[in-house]
């Protein structure tokens, strides 16, 4: 036994020795010849080797392959005059282990070049395709390596495609087999005349490193004043998966990536990120994540899962400062005029439509099929501290609810013009699917909105409308609710199909406002020459309004607006559908001295061509009153929603002024 013991380690190193003789007498160009025929044959590459040198015979087996060339399918000289040293330990090949105790690579040049035709050194040629076993496909496994070195290597880049050009010269150390010496791999050059460094440290929880057992990473990297860091651990290399990574992104300017891009980006910066990034299963999350930029602040949580159908997302975002009008212009949008740098601004577009008497309301249709399958999940938004000069909201909490059946938005408080807001907007698609109209299949949708407003300043919303300077203290407190829903693809044909009714309220303010500010259309200015002739602020009591739609037909229940001298009553219909108009317009002066001077007022004709005439003759004034007190009864619903001031001689405000008491 002991004969045979000792005899089989003893016949293997005679093997191996003999094996080693045989290899190191095989004339060394006749190996290189077949190394690069095995290379080509399997990658696709052509190599080229001009040194080749053993040394077999040794406790440290090596091998010394010198000034290799490696060409690509399409263009030459992917890897230039490369050196590689590579020593083996002899002792565990008797155990049927490979330790390699040194590799090192020096003195190569690596150019990724692309010609104008799109041709590239890094295009291989077509390669038999064998089948794959269960070994193949999983992760490579890194060799046992003592120590590792890559030094006086250059990586370059020239695309003449995109333009691009980069020089990084590149260097490596570490151990496979040592936690106290990583893989450390550093780069540092430039990339389009931008600075930039790279270094990146790897390294395993258990003492050997083994990429299909995890790693952890340590990375630190600049790009001329952007600076970056990541560390962590990554659970499945092969699958990005099991990911729990630290994040910062520190950015005083964009200049580096817009030279990178060669466009330029939003003006975000100066830009500060850190959060934690992570991967759980096909789920991306970046967890307690603070984002600053110039236009806002906001942190929270996401997940993101794009294999999902359609791709799910659920957001918690909590935004703690929101500069609304320099988000805009980073944009390249107007908050003052609202328009893009490529877009017709929205006035003139309606101007030309007002000039061409063509229907106002938009008949695009919307792209519901694009939204119902965009995204499914839901996103919280907690907005504080916003500031605009252009629009008047101060704070928002809302959630928005996704899914291919239904799109909901949920305001639970809009905080706006010194009152707030609260509801909700919901979509859902039609029965049938898209229609195709034209070359385009168009889908339609139900659309159902409820929405409660109170204690809304009209005076903060005419001073952002930018309005003449006669109309910043013209509006009083208005409340309201509306609840309407319908059916359409755009905004003109849900319009047509609107069912449903509102109602709103309001104290304070005055009719010039009214009437002759709104948008300074020549109609109002009629209107409130009519109304109001040789006066130019009359004071708002209280002003009434109930409307109900029915197919998109809106029908003016009561319409009541009560100044010092006069009140104003209103009867009409809006048809939503063919977009004309029908009202009426009814002053009622308080001073019986007056009343014969009373002209009623119809306005007429389209949105595009509104038209006006005068009618001599009124109601009864009996009529009027009783009107008034049957008014009251259901607006006395939204006392709530306002503030209400003294009203000592008009029978509608006076009881609901007392109302509050």
């Amino acid at each position: 036994m002991k004969r045979v013991l000792v005899g089989i380690p003893l016949a293997l190193l005679i093997l191996v020795v003999l094996l080693a003789l045989a290899i190191a007498l095989v004339p060394t160009r006749w190996l290189a010849d077949r190394i690069e025929l095995l290379v080509q044959a399997s990658t696709g590459y052509a190599v080229a080797i001009s040194v080749l040198e053993l040394d077999l015979l040794s406790l440290h087996p090596s091998v010394r392959i010198l000034d290799v060339d490696v060409d690509g399918h399409e263009l030459a000289a992917l890897v230039r005059n490369a050196d590689l040293n590579v020593e083996v330990a002899l002792m565990p090949l008797f155990r049927g282990q490979l330790l390699i105790e040194r590799v090192q690579l020096a003195n190569a040049t690596v150019l990724a070049r692309r010609d104008k035709d799109g041709r590239s050194t890094w295009a291989a040629a077509p390669v038999e395709q064998r089948a794959e076993s269960a070994s193949d496909a999983s992760f490579p496994t890194l060799p046992a390596i003592e120590q590792l070195l890559v030094e006086n290597v250059t990586l370059r880049l020239e695309d003449a495609v995109s333009g691009r050009e980069a020089s990084l010269a590149a260097a490596a150390r570490g151990s496979t087999l040592d936690r106290v010496q990583p893989l450390t791999l550093d780069l540092a050059g430039d990339i389009d005349n931008v600075e930039a460094d790279v270094s990146l440290a790897i390294m395993s929880p258990a003492e050997t490193l083994l990429l299909d057992a995890g790693i952890e990473i340590d990375l630190t990297a600049t790009f001329g004043a952007i600076t970056a860091t990541l560390d962590g651990s990554i659970g499945d290399v092969a699958a990005f998966r099991e990911v729990d990574l630290d994040l910062t992104v520190e950015a005083p300017d964009l200049v580096a990536i817009e030279t990178l891009l060669a466009s330029e980006l939003p003006g975000l910066a100066p830009l500060r990120f850190s959060g934690t990034v992570m991967r759980e299963d096909s789920e991306l999350i970046v967890r307690r994540f603070d984002l600053t930029t110039s236009p806002f602040v906001v942190g929270g949580d996401v997940r993101f899962d794009r294999e999902s159908l359609p791709p799910t997302l659920y957001a918690n975002l909590i935004v703690s400062q929101l500069d609304v009008d320099a988000l805009l212009a980073t944009f390249g949008v107007n908050p003052d005029g609202v328009e893009t740098r490529n877009q017709e601004p929205e006035g003139e577009a309606i101007a030309a439509k007002v000039r061409s008497g063509t229907r106002l309301l938009p008949d695009t249709p919307w792209p519901f099929d694009t939204l119902f399958n965009a995204l499914q999940g839901a996103i919280d938004l907690d907005v504080d501290g916003i500031s605009s000069n252009a629009l008047p909201i101060e704070g928002i909490d809302a959630r928005l609810e996704l899914s291919p059946a239904r799109l909901s938005l949920t305001i639970d408080e809009l905080l706006a013009a010194g009152g707030n807001a609260s509801g909700k907007l919901t979509f859902e698609p039609t029965e049938g699917g898209p229609l195709r109209v034209g070359d385009v299949d168009v889908l339609s949708a139900t659309t159902a909105v409820e929405l409660e407003l109170a204690q809304i300043d009209m005076g903060q919303l005419l001073r952002k409308a930018d309005l003449p300077e006669e109309a910043i203290d013209a509006g009083g407190r208005l409340g309201g609710k509306i609840k309407l829903w319908g059916e359409g693809a755009s905004g003109a044909e849900l319009a047509g199909t609107l069912d449903g009714g509102a109602f709103f309220l309001m104290s304070g303010g005055t009719v010039n406002a009214v009437f002759v500010e709104l948008a300074g259309l020549d109609l109002f200015q009629s209107l409130g020459d009519v109304l109001v002739p040789g006066e130019e602020q009359v004071p708002i009591r209280c002003a009434y309004v109930d409307l109900h739609t029915e197919a998109g037909l809106v029908t003016i229940n009561d319409l009541i607006l009560d100044t010092d001298d006069t009140v104003f009553l209103g009867k009409g219909t809006v048809n939503l559908d063919n977009e004309e108009i029908g009202l009426t317009l009814e002053p009622h002066p308080k001073d019986p001295s007056l009343l014969a001077a009373s002209t009623a007022v119809e306005v007429g004709g389209t949105f595009a061509k509104p038209e006006i005439s005068v009618d001599g003759s009124l109601a009864a004034r009996a009529a009027a009153m009783v009107l008034l007190s049957q008014v009251a009864a259901p607006a006395l619903a939204l006392l709530p929603l306002i503030e209400l001031g003294g009203a000592d001689d008009s029978p509608f405000c006076s009881e609901i002024d007392g109302a509050l008491d």
